[in-house]
């Protein structure tokens, strides 16, 4: 009877050690071969878009030289993304298969911070707002100066078609001199060396919009006053 307690409990122990090493087999599968990342029978490689939300550095696995934990993105059950991440750094990898879509329904908008918002009404407005020709020459605009626009507006980044990532940063929203507007573009002006000394940017007033309050209530930002340019 003893000789077949000690059995079992030889043989738990044997299990419980195989399983072990299996687990750190099977869970550090990730390397990088040739610049590429390996994974799971496919290869990534490394983009450079920072819109995208994670599921709280929840790693899947680890790469095999432990360098880096591996985590997948919000909304991506496929695992077309992967975050590479440590203590003090994080990358984007996807796919190598996969064409990241920059245009067609607005399925997901991003306001910076990364802020990622799927109401489809709000969709819709900065949709109509970006493509539907509200943007003419009709419209009220004025011009001002400044190198710090990300501290006077909110960053605007669009995903298209379900895609768990923003891919196309349309422009800013934010309350210029108590006016809402959407500033689309910038023009640079440089010295003679080519340096760039300042940037203009053209603000479209927003606020005889239809849809502007679904727009006040996910891009939450404060009043600027901003010297115009005549």
């Amino acid at each position: 009877m003893k000789r077949k307690k000690l059995f079992i409990f030889l043989a738990i122990i044997a299990i419980a050690a195989l399983s072990l090493i299996v687990n750190h087999f099977v869970r550090h599968t990730g390397e990088f071969i040739d610049g590429k990342f390996f994974w799971r029978g496919s290869y990534y490689h490394k983009i450079d878009l920072d819109s995208y939300e994670f599921k709280g550095f929840d790693k899947i696995e680890k790469t095999k030289n432990l360098d880096f934990n591996i985590s997948a993105i919000e909304g991506d059950n496929e695992y077309i993304f992967l975050l590479l991440w440590d203590l003090t750094s994080n990358y984007l990898y996807v796919k190598e298969d996969y064409e990241i879509p920059t245009s067609g329904k607005v399925t997901s908008v991003y306001v910076a911070p990364i802020h990622k918002f799927e109401d489809k009404k709000f969709c819709e407005a900065i949709d109509d707002l970006l493509y539907g020709g509200f943007i003419n020459d009709k419209r009220k605009k004025f011009i001002i100066k400044t190198d710090v626009m990300y501290q006077l507006a909110k960053e605007i980044t669009l995903s298209f078609n379900d895609c768990p990532v923003g891919s196309e940063f349309v422009g800013y929203i934010g309350i210029i001199n108590n006016k809402w507007v959407y500033i689309l573009s910038k023009d640079i002006e440089t010295d003679q060396n080519g340096n760039a000394i300042v940037m203009s940017y053209t603000c479209y007033i927003i606020d005889d919009y239809d849809k502007l309050p679904i727009i006040k209530e996910y891009v939450k930002t404060e009043n600027h006053n901003v010297i115009i340019e005549k």
